[in-house]
């Protein structure tokens, strides 16, 4: 995750596909059994409806192809406050990880 978001961050050109399932990020989780997330039952369904909400909060389709840059923007301009950030990652174990936190420091 690490090194991906330090890529993603050095790269704001770089071109990122939508997805709702496993993704780039998930290929060296040790739960990613054949691009499923296995880490406990209903994980991956979980994971589908929480991705689908962010992206219907952000007005994103899956499929899209969009400039890393340009997601900043869009959540930058979504999310303007702790509030909102806390409804829509509430229970996300990756939050303090997250992408969207290092974009904000620049």
């Amino acid at each position: 995750m690490s090194e991906i978001v330090r890529y993603i961050g050095l790269n704001p050109h770089l071109e990122i596909e939508i997805v709702t399932k496993c993704d780039v990020i998930c290929a060296c989780c040790p739960n990613n059994v054949k691009g499923i997330c296995q880490k406990n039952l209903g994980s991956a369904q979980s994971i589908k409806e929480m991705d689908m909400y962010v992206l219907r909060k952000l007005d994103l389709k899956r499929g899209t192809k969009i400039r890393a840059k340009n997601i900043f923007t869009i959540v930058n301009a979504t999310l303007s406050n702790a509030i909102d950030i806390e409804s829509l990652c509430g229970v996300c174990e990756w939050k303090e990880k997250c992408l969207w936190p290092i974009q904000q420091d620049r």
